[in-house]
This record gives structure tokens, C-alpha cells and sequence, in this order.
């Protein structure tokens, strides 16, 4: 038989002065490697039998800058987020002016290539560029984060979860 449910969490993160955690599964660091203020995470979950969607919208702040209007450069931001184990990257996207820009799966030296071409100052495209680094790590690079902006980002994922008894249990990192 079909079984279907969906579950939603949200989670505000407080990150006080902007610093993460050390050994957080998700992160946002400045090239300097300064962590940009992890603001809110929500998760949302679609399971079908034992396989599950995990929905993960998260929302960074860039604190560099100040309240009077000074603008500094943009920065370009390292963006990490640790799979559990066994997991597969569904979506990958980044909100620009209000509108999701969906990420595509293509081969890694055209993907740096595309990335590359963006910072180009006659392209009017912000560019993130999402790699697996070791294992179930991912890692990206957003460019621009402009300072005392949110950036808003999107990475679902999809796992079996396994049966123990007549219970599926998925625990979220």
C-alpha cells in the first residue's frame, strides 16, 4: 500500500555575534572565513514508503557593512551543508530578487567554467556553484552576497530511511 506523509519543522538559529558552530552540518563563510549569521532553517519532509524528501530553506545574513549606509565590496561565500549518509542532492537553488533560480547537474569543469564566466562584470547573473567535496559533504560558491543582505538558499535531498520493526525513523543533521 501507498503511505504518504509530510512533516514540517522550522528552527530559528540565534547566532549571537554570527559565529556557527564548529562541526554544524551547514554553514556560510565569507572568504575571510568569517560565518555569516545562520538567521532560519526550514525543513520540511514528504515520505512514500520508505523513501523520504527532505526540504531544506535556509536564510544567511551578511553583517559586514554598517547602519549608515557604508557599502564594502561584495563578498563571495563558502557555503557547506553535510547529506546523511546515503543521501542524493535533489535541488539545488538560490533566491534572486524574490524568484528561486534552479541549479542544474552538469559536468564539473564546464559547471567552473559557467561559474567563472558570471563574475564577469558585463553578466547580470549571481552564480552558485555547487560541488561534492568528500563523502556527503557539498560545498558552494555564492557570488555576489552584498553586505547587510539575506541570502536565501534551498538544497533538497532524497534517502531511504530504513524500516526497524514496524517504525522508519529519519533524523535530520
Amino acid at each position: 500500500s501507498k503511505q504518504q506523509a509530510a512533516a514540517a519543522v522550522a528552527a530559528a538559529a540565534d547566532a549571537g555575534d554570527g559565529a556557527d558552530v564548529p562541526g554544524a552540518p551547514t554553514t556560510l563563510r565569507g572568504a575571510d572565513g568569517q560565518a555569516l549569521e545562520f538567521r532560519t532553517l526550514n525543513v520540511s519532509v514528504a515520505m512514500h514508503g520508505p523513501l523520504a524528501a527532505v526540504q531544506n530553506e535556509m536564510v544567511f545574513f551578511n553583517a559586514r557593512g554598517d547602519d549608515n549606509g557604508f557599502q564594502r565590496d561584495a563578498i563571495e561565500g563558502r557555503f557547506q551543508f553535510v547529506l546523511p549518509t546515503g543521501a542524493t542532492v535533489a535541488r539545488w537553488a538560490l533566491r534572486f530578487d524574490g524568484s528561486w533560480i534552479e541549479g542544474e547537474v552538469v559536468e564539473r569543469q564546464k559547471a567552473l567554467g559557467v561559474y567563472r564566466s558570471y563574475l564577469l562584470p558585463t553578466v547580470q547573473r549571481d552564480p552558485a556553484l555547487l560541488e561534492q567535496d568528500q563523502g556527503n559533504r557539498f560545498q558552494a560558491r555564492i557570488y555576489p552576497i552584498f553586505p547587510r543582505s539575506l541570502v536565501h538558499l534551498m538544497l533538497t535531498y532524497t534517502l531511504v530511511v530504513p524500516r526497524r520493526g514496524d517504525v522508519r525513523e529519519l533524523r535530520v543533521p
